[in-house]
């Protein structure tokens, strides 16, 4: 996923010659193939369902409950709060 969001930043800077934030407005009218991978991508890094990254924290979350690692898994689960909020 980081290797994909990376591309499509890549994409964006091949095609209006800058990576900065101002040149992702409008990428939907734009470029919506980019968009819409760039949001898969994103979503998937985020950790939401359907995505392949809900599956990962999803044993990640699951293997540091186990091992009853229960302030680790508040810190970890506060972190992807985060993450959402932030996108």
């Amino acid at each position: 996923m980081n290797l994909g969001a990376f591309w499509v930043t890549s994409l964006v800077d091949d095609t209006f010659g800058s990576d900065e934030l101002k040149s992702f407005r409008g990428l939907g009218a734009r470029k919506p193939v980019h968009a819409v991978v760039m949001t898969i991508f994103l979503l998937s890094l985020v950790g939401l369902p359907p995505f392949a990254g809900f599956i990962g924290k999803l044993y990640l979350f699951s293997a540091i409950i186990a091992r009853e690692m229960y302030g680790f898994a508040v810190l970890a689960a506060l972190n992807s709060v985060i993450s959402l909020i932030i996108i």
